[in-house]
């Protein structure tokens, strides 16, 4: 063999070594992308149930979800100033008709995901020099654990909470109060609104059990 035919010190290795790097771009150019998680802003309220019906929702073979969790109020404020979630559950029905209407959620999107009651009876009036009103059901929770208040009017789903205050619970009778609907809604800059729509069609027909499960009821479409 020549000196010109022969390989110089460790031209064999580069040599070798090239076939396997570029099979490994093959590799990770092949893999499938994985499909980005679903943001989803939730009323404190309905965060359990939320945490069941992401499992749930894993189960039937949806995506994961990002939950964040806070009152109605402050997240509707967060969206309006270009937080990045993909869904809205509310905790009423006037924020997202709200974001629809000010072109911040898509139109027809809408839909009451759940009815509950958070309202009773007619010893309102005579309390109504001593209600605490708290900003979301969580911090009505805290007041009661702190001894700030004797009782509190609470979600249902609360109830099942394993770190929630001791003491007695009683639900209120269905006819003592009008149901509150709670409304969903995708947003305009969801990223993922294929997912966000299945997740709300999954609400609307798979999740039922889990809903009465945490006192829920099922709602259907949104007035």
């Amino acid at each position: 063999m020549s000196d010109q035919a022969a390989l110089a010190p460790g031209a064999g290795r580069v040599s070798l070594w090239r076939p396997w790097l570029m099979a490994g771009l093959l590799l990770v150019l092949a893999a499938p992308v994985s499909a980005a998680s679903l943001n989803v802003a939730v009323a404190s309220n309905f965060l359990a149930p939320l945490e069941a019906l992401a499992k749930a929702y894993r189960e039937h073979g949806g995506e994961s979800l990002r939950i964040s969790a806070g009152a109605t109020g402050q997240l509707y404020a967060q969206i309006t100033q270009g937080a990045p979630y993909d869904v809205f559950l509310a905790a009423d029905q006037a924020r997202p008709r709200r974001l629809v209407d000010e072109g911040t959620a898509v139109a027809g999107s809408r839909m009451t995901y759940a009815r509950e009651a958070l309202r009773a009876t007619g010893r309102w009036a005579m309390l109504s020099d001593r209600i605490v009103q708290a900003q979301n059901v969580g911090q009505a929770l805290q007041y009661l654990a702190t001894g700030n208040v004797s009782h509190a009017l609470v979600a249902a789903s609360y109830t099942r909470l394993d770190n929630r205050p001791g003491g007695e619970v009683r639900r209120v009778a269905a006819r003592d109060y009008a149901p509150i609907r709670q409304d969903a809604v995708i947003l305009m800059r969801a990223a993922t609104p294929d997912q966000a729509r299945d997740f709300l069609a999954f609400m609307q027909t798979a999740a039922a059990e889990v809903l009465r499960s945490y006192g829920y009821r099922p709602g259907g479409a949104s007035p």
